[in-house]
């Protein structure tokens, strides 16, 4: 595995860098951390993803983390929108993410938890948005650099084509 800046970790078998959060926040502050860092709140696209997440969540030292927070979950990149369950990757529904293994009973908040969060075991929750946890932030090269693109490609062309490129 290869550290680099802000203590990502590179997991190559997934092609992906994650980062465990230890500073607990709520979904929005989380979602935002995420995204200053140029990544998202992880998405777990399989089993072999959701294992990897579960073992990071162990091994990282949690325990000596002061504060009023919910312990036992950690903020995932999904939410409820429009009655339903949606990545912040392109809005894709949930249940074409490839895991949808939600913990027993779940989700269970009625509209009231409207955002998504993972047990320590792997399984799937639902949770009241201001709720602080700790989170994950997932770094997928391929999307950096399409996103750069995508977000930077109209404006260059634009820019391009005023000065007579």
């Amino acid at each position: 595995m290869f550290h680099f800046i802000s203590d990502y970790e590179y997991v190559q078998k997934l092609g992906r860098c994650y980062k465990f959060h230890l500073m607990p926040m709520n979904w929005t502050e989380a979602y935002a951390a995420c995204y200053t860092e140029q990544s998202y709140l992880a998405v777990i696209n399989s089993q072999d993803e959701a294992d990897y997440l579960v073992n990071l969540t162990n091994k990282t030292p949690k325990d000596k983390v002061e504060g009023n927070f919910l312990r036992g979950a950690v903020h995932l990149g999904f939410q409820l929108k429009k009655n339903r369950w949606q990545t912040v990757v392109r809005n894709m529904p949930l249940s074409d993410s490839g895991y949808i293994k939600w913990g027993g009973g779940q989700p269970d908040g009625k509209g009231e938890e409207k955002c998504g969060s993972m047990f320590y075991n792997g399984h799937l929750n639902d949770i009241r948005c201001d709720q602080n946890l700790f989170f994950i932030c997932e770094h997928e090269i391929d999307l950096l650099r399409n996103s750069q693109i995508l977000r930077f490609g109209e404006v260059f062309t634009t820019a391009k084509s005023l000065v007579g490129m």
